[in-house]
């Protein structure tokens, strides 16, 4: 169960690495992400110059300019010599200029802002599309095995959330972050060159404000990973109890159901509070040192305007690079909560990324026709503990059908799995061959071409009805109408309102289980495949549905190698050879006659199905 699954701790944080990979699916946009940067850059130049211009404005046209009117009017005391109107004029024009000097420098900076944020949101999310595309089809890669232990709603999380969590790390850090840094330095050498022995003393509050960053990452960071485990599974918790809300309605389950939910909910619910614990903690320490620097800047600023050795000009100045200073370690939790968001995210789909593939076999190409399939003593267990097969061994002529049956769990389903290389077989634990050809030295790619399985849980696309039976390969319109005519599937065609292009809904929720049945074999048939793998092919099926799907499968079996799991013996009565499993081995093994005359397990399972009378054979199927 998903709810109970653990993730596998991840190792060391790796900043750098994990960075760095991340870039890599910006590719293509590397221009752009430069000329990104570099208009950052431009917009942080241009904001560090503006304190500058009203410190400029201050010192040199505003209290100058009041100087010189007390100077002209203390002259016009004297009769002799008229005021002069100079120094007025000269500073009104002068602050008009540097007036129109910022306001044209902020409308650059925001057009600067607005082409930074569009080009950098292109990237992000031409990253989060590349990421998305390479995970979708790496997961397709990824041999079955590890579908058994990963919950589906943890992957839709991986492939869905944690992808889209990486285009803030474009968005809203990286240009940002160059841009901070080009500030925060240009901002103290700018003060230094103003006030170095201000500066200095200002300088005093950076060993404690470091201190409380590097404390605030470390914790944020842990807190990040456990988010991104516990957000997995609320969503796959979510997903196996929606995909069975007809089994918890018919047991009355909702509200253990809705009890377990608040429970995974409530551990999450808790790690988000002791995030906002953390930010809650960090932000107010970062106020306090910002109000700090602001107490200590107009204590000694004030001071030596009083002594004549600092301006007025200077201090506002000051004030100004203060707030912009302080601006960035204000959203430096945000900058943090988004950095460390995406780095744990990455860590969670790069694991999937860095999964080994499925292995794709040999090279040995296996010969056109009908297949030869042999067991020779395959034994398999799934954990490495448990053995669900021991030492079976059996052969499958060319164009013959041969049938397993066995109580659940004897290991029938297991057979079909191996054949089609879902699992590898253990060393020294037996071989499948293919018309001599060892399973794990031909293509399973073409192995699976040349093979069709009808598998017991149905699949059922939210598409068309032929694109759910061609499964969006091409086909010819003679070769599908042969299937619908074969599967007996043609009425169900004629049934839907838009024919073969009726939409079917997800899982096919519109169509009973037979009628799925029905698709299934369609899809099958339309491959026109050598090796034919049927899994519990008329289970759960009415009457009539399971009479269409006999002389199905007269018209499937005919002149194909054929490996049939049955629950209702009457389906595989006419096979060439059945065999009996049991407990993983083989127990018993021949025609249905000679299985009835042995009296044996057989035997006992026809007598409880009702089958011993000998039914009419159906319609092509190999017992005519």
């Amino acid at each position: 169960m998903s709810g109970t699954f653990e993730e596998p701790r991840l190792g060391a944080f790796r900043f750098f690495p994990l960075f760095r990979r991340l870039l890599g699916y910006g590719r293509g946009w590397k221009l752009l992400l430069l000329g990104c940067i570099a208009g950052a850059v431009l917009q942080a130049g241009i904001d560090l110059s503006l304190p500058l211009l009203v410190r400029h404005a201050i010192d040199h046209h505003i209290l100058g300019t009041q100087l010189q009117v007390g100077a002209d009017d203390a002259a016009s005391l004297n009769p002799g010599e008229p005021p002069s109107s100079e120094g007025t004029a000269g500073g009104r024009g002068g602050l008009g200029g540097i007036a129109a000097l910022y306001g044209l420098l902020l409308a650059v900076s925001c057009l600067l802002a607005y082409g930074v944020a569009l080009g950098l949101n292109h990237i992000g999310q031409t990253a989060v599309f590349n990421l998305r595309t390479e995970t979708f089809r790496h997961l397709h890669r990824l041999p079955i095995r590890y579908f058994d232990v990963h919950p589906v709603g943890r992957l839709v999380t991986r492939v869905a959330n944690d992808a889209a969590t990486l285009s803030d790390l474009f968005t809203s850090v990286l240009a940002t972050m160059v841009a901070d840094l080009t500030l925060f330095f240009g901002i103290l050498f700018v003060l230094w060159r103003l006030d170095p022995d201000l500066t200095l003393k200002l300088s005093m509050l950076a060993p404690p404000l470091v201190l409380v960053s590097a404390w605030f990452k470390s914790a944020t960071r842990r807190i990040y990973r456990e988010i991104r485990v516990q957000l997995a599974r609320v969503n796959a918790w979510i997903q196996e109890a929606v995909s069975g809300i007809g089994v918890l309605k018919s047991f009355v389950g909702e509200e253990r159901a809705a009890s377990r939910f608040e429970g995974i909910n409530g551990e999450f619910f808790g790690v988000q509070m002791r995030l906002v614990q953390v930010v809650s903690v960090f932000r107010p320490l970062i106020d306090f040192f910002s109000l700090a620097a602001l107490s200590l800047l107009v204590w000694q600023a004030g001071r030596g305007i009083l002594a004549g050795e600092t301006s007025i000009g200077t201090l506002l100045a000051f004030l100004l690079y203060l707030k912009m200073l302080f601006m960035p370690l204000q959203d430096l939790a945000d900058k943090f909560n988004i950095v460390q968001s995406s780095l744990v995210a990455s860590e969670r789909i790069f694991g999937i990324l860095d999964h080994p593939c499925e292995s794709e076999g040999g090279s040995a190409e296996i010969p056109e026709g009908p297949l030869h399939v042999s067991f020779d003593g395959v034994s398999f267990s799934y954990d490495g503990e448990t053995r669900v097969l021991r030492d079976v061994r059996f052969e499958i002529p060319r164009g013959e059908t041969v049938a397993l049956v066995g109580p659940t769990g004897s290991g029938k389903t297991t057979l079909l799995s191996l054949l089609l290389g879902f699992y590898e077989i253990p060393r020294g634990e037996g071989e499948i061959r293919i018309n001599g050809v060892r399973l794990g030295g031909c293509r399973l790619r073409d192995l699976r071409l040349r093979s069709a399985l009808v598998p017991q849980d149905l699949y059922v696309m939210e598409d068309t009805l032929e694109g759910n039976i061609s499964m969006g390969a091409f086909v010819r319109e003679k070769t599908l109408d042969r299937a619908l005519e074969a599967s007996r599937a043609r009425y169900l065609a004629e049934s839907l309102p838009g024919g073969l292009g009726h939409t079917l809904r997800f899982e096919g929720l519109a169509l009973s289980h037979g009628e799925r049945q029905l698709v299934s074999f369609a899809r099958a048939l339309v491959r026109e495949p050598d090796l034919l793998l049927l899994d519990e092919a008329t289970a759960h099926v009415d009457s009539r549905t399971e009479v269409l799907i006999q002389e199905a499968l007269g018209e499937l079996l005919t002149g194909r190698t054929a490996l049939v799991v049955a629950h209702r013996l009457s389906t595989v009565r006419h096979a060439h050879q059945i065999l009996v499993l049991h407990g993983g081995r083989i127990v018993e093994r021949g025609t249905h006659d000679e299985l009835m005359a042995g009296n044996g397990l057989y035997a006992q399972l026809s007598r409880v199905q009702g089958t011993g009378a000998r039914p009419a054979s159906p319609r092509g199927g190999p017992g005519r």
